[in-house]
Parts: structure tokens; sequence; C-alpha cells
């Protein structure tokens, strides 16, 4: 694994439509930071079964400045996720996805969703036992990467908090993004179609994500919206 860039491998190699493929560390993790850290880590459960759920992640801001690339996920520290991840080494696959669009083609095969995805590989690498600055710190690149300043402003976690809340940390071994843009493909035979053309509109739908308007709790309703909470506002 370069500095900037991840190595292609059997796992992260993408296949088809290669073109399309980025494996640049910067556009890989920028995709988990557009999507506000929602992943989905797939995982194998304790009786052996595939398992695949949601949760909050995030690429530890310090992977660009070296080799290793670190990932850490929030959770309960009694879930199933948490338990079977438990032992060092436990492969987890970790992935991103944004659509920004739909793609309207002459051609009813042709049809495409605008993406942009991420996958990761890699192994599960558990806290040291004990180890409040690193847990401090998973949990502050966490909540930071999607809540900037509430690590500092909201109420410090207790004794409770810290022993109810877990994190699992994940060692990226290789990860690639994929990315589709653009207009659709129509076939020149279709494009030529002055019949086709005449009844069938082609093109794209953009998609973005935006957000309502901040709604506080009755006792801060009289109180001017933080500046870090507006400045995540998206119109």
């Amino acid at each position: 694994m370069s500095g900037t860039e991840y190595e292609k491998t059997r796992e992260n190699t993408v296949q088809r439509k290669k073109d399309r493929a980025k494996y640049d560390k910067s556009v890989v993790h920028s995709i988990v930071h557009d999507a506000h850290g929602v992943c989905h880590l797939a995982f194998v459960d304790e009786e052996g079964m595939p398992q695949c759920i949601p949760m909050m992640g995030v690429v530890d801001d310090r992977s660009e400045l070296g080799e290793e690339v670190w990932m850490y996920f929030h959770g309960y520290t009694s879930t199933r996720i948490m338990k079977a991840l438990a032992d060092p080494g436990t492969p987890m696959v970790a992935t991103c996805t944004l659509v920004d669009g739909l793609v309207f083609a002459l051609n009813v095969s042709h049809h495409a969703v605008n993406y942009r995805s991420a996958v990761f590989h890699g192994v599960s690498y558990p806290l040291p036992a004990g180890d409040r600055e690193a847990k401090e710190h998973a949990l502050t690149c966490v909540m930071e990467s999607v809540m900037p300043g509430r690590w500092a402003e909201a109420r410090a976690m207790n004794n409770t908090d810290w022993a109810d809340v877990g994190v699992i940390r994940m060692k990226v071994e290789s990860a690639s993004a994929k990315i589709r843009k653009g207009m659709p493909g129509n076939e020149k035979a279709d494009a030529a179609n002055e019949e086709l053309t005449a009844r069938v509109w082609s093109g794209i739908l953009p998609f973005r994500v935006v957000s309502d308007p901040p709604v506080p709790l009755p006792f801060c309703a009289d109180r001017p919206v933080p500046e870090n909470i507006k400045m995540l506002e998206r119109k």
C-alpha cells in the first residue's frame, strides 16, 4: 500500500467497468465522509451466518499520513457484531454508498444509477482492554467526523457510558472506490431512431442531500442555533 493509493489486490480490484475504479485514498475515504459516516459492516456471526448491518464509522484522519489505515465503528458493547469481531484478525468488510442520481436511457437495459461506492477489506483489531485514551480517540474521530464540535461542548462520558459504548477497530488491508457519473450510454442506433427519441425522454435526475432547518427541544428553543450545527445544514 503506497502513501496515497491502495495497491490492487484480488479483493479490491474492480473487475467490471474498470474505468470507474478509484484507488486513491483521498477519493475512497471521501465517500465515507460524504455519507455522514453511514457504513455497512459485513461479518460472520457466532453461528456461521453471514450478516451485514449499518453502523456509524470513520476513517482515521491520521491514516492519510502513514502506511496503515484504520477505521472505527461505534456500537453497544454487548451486540453480536462486537462479540463476533472480538478476536484480533477476524476478517470483515465495510462498504459505503452514495446515490447521486437516476440515469434514464432510451433502452430499458441501459438505465442506471449515478453513484459513489467504497469497499474496505480488513480485519478486526480490538483496542487494548482498558486503554481509555485509544477509545477516546476512536470515539472522538467518529463524532467529530459527523458532528464537528460536539465532543467538546456536550456532556463528557461518565463511567457507565464508557462501559456501554464500544468501538470496533478495523485494520484496512485493501480498499477501492467505484464511481459512475454522467449521462446515459445510449446505443447509436437508439440515439439515431427519431421515432424513439421523439417519445422517450433520456437524461439524468440528479440527487443531492439536503436538510430541513434545525428543530430544537423546548428548553433551547429561544437560543440561536450553534454555528457548528448551522454549518451542517445542506440546502
